[in-house]
């Protein structure tokens, strides 16, 4: 048996927390070829203005940050940058980085947003009251928030398990090891690096930064003025879209961050060490919460690729389908218009 096969068989929470990036980007790539038919066949591809194509391109910049984030600056920051020793390995960033991606791109967005209420060409006199969430899916403001809850309820309960390390941080789980004395045992804390307040506590802070730049977003988008009369319903379109782009990347750096969090909980509950004498064969040290670890682990192989497609998929979904479509128009009008030339 290959041994890539021996490892999928023997932990595949772990191989699909490592590998999962494959799905989604699989996901996405049909969820983008469905859409590129599906304007193909509206025939309508609506012309955005160039503030608003220049929003898309900073949303899938963020897009591409957080998808870089999370893949170097948690998963490698341990074992390239730090010590490996878990007594000197603190870095308190090493989980703010799919949030912290985010916040450049969104802010530049809502400047060029706010600028673009200089393009009024035509006044077109509001028909209702507009606030952040006027062009917001209520679905998506709803998976944000479980999502934001969700990562909220994970650091505050991780943190109140957390213990001070050494250092002064609070970043340890404290476990129940044995030091053997022939047939006796003595009881012995020991620390697992973990997700505690020292770590938790900047997650919450860079979030909640993210959050006021989404709503930030979401309120210059909805509060701008339309160009003119004839192009309202469209520039309604691209509004939808660009909120849900935003909300989307939000989301999902949430969900990556949760599932990072997860990840290293889940560690940290497993037993790290065995002792073996001559009357007893083996005493595991640590993992009491092994059992929950390995839920938190299996929900963090899961969450991972979610949180991954749905980052993709707000950084490309709303404008890329649309580009395609419009080059493929082009292409064949350029194509038929030849034809009919050689006709005549």
């Amino acid at each position: 048996m290959p041994a890539w096969l021996q490892i999928a068989i023997s932990d595949p929470w772990s191989v699909l927390y490592a590998h999962g990036w494959v799905a989604s980007v699989v996901a996405v790539l049909v969820i983008l070829a469905m859409r590129v038919r599906a304007v193909g066949r509206d025939g309508n591809v609506d012309a955005v203005s160039t503030r608003d194509r220049f929003v898309f391109f900073l949303l899938a910049i963020g897009a591409v940050l957080v998808f870089l984030a999370q893949e170097l600056v948690r998963d490698l920051a341990a074992t390239m940058f730090v010590n490996p020793d878990w007594t000197t390995n603190f870095i308190w960033w090493r989980y703010v980085g799919p949030p912290a991606a985010l916040i450049v791109p969104l802010i530049l967005a809502a400047v060029v947003l706010r600028r673009a209420r200089r393009d009024v060409e035509v006044r077109v006199p509001p028909t209702a009251a507009r606030d952040w969430s006027t062009f917001s899916s209520r679905s998506s403001l709803w998976c944000a928030s479980v999502a934001l809850g969700t990562l909220a309820s994970v650091s505050i309960l991780a943190g109140m398990q957390s213990s001070q390390a050494v250092d002064g941080a609070f970043r340890l789980l404290r476990t129940r090891g044995y030091e053997i004395y022939g047939d006796s045992r003595a009881l012995q804390e020991e620390g697992m690096d973990y997700f505690g307040w020292s770590y938790s506590a900047p997650v919450l802070v860079i979030t909640g930064l993210a959050v006021v730049a989404v709503w930030f977003v979401l309120r210059e988008n909805a509060l701008r003025p339309y160009r003119r009369p004839e192009t309202a319903a469209g520039e309604a379109q691209v509004r939808s879209a660009l909120a849900s782009s935003a909300t989307l990347l939000l989301t999902g750096a949430v969900l990556l961050t949760t599932a990072i969090a997860l990840r290293d909980i889940g560690n940290a509950g497993l037993p790290w060490g065995f002792m073996s004498t001559e009357s007893i064969e083996s005493i595991p040290i640590g993992g009491e919460f092994e059992a929950l670890s390995r839920v938190l682990l299996a929900l963090a192989a899961l969450v991972r690729p979610v949180g991954l497609t749905l980052v993709l998929l707000g950084g490309t979904v709303w404008w890329l389908p649309s580009l395609i479509a419009r080059r493929g128009l082009y292409t064949a009008h350029g194509a038929a218009r030849s034809v009919t030339e050689v006709g005549q």
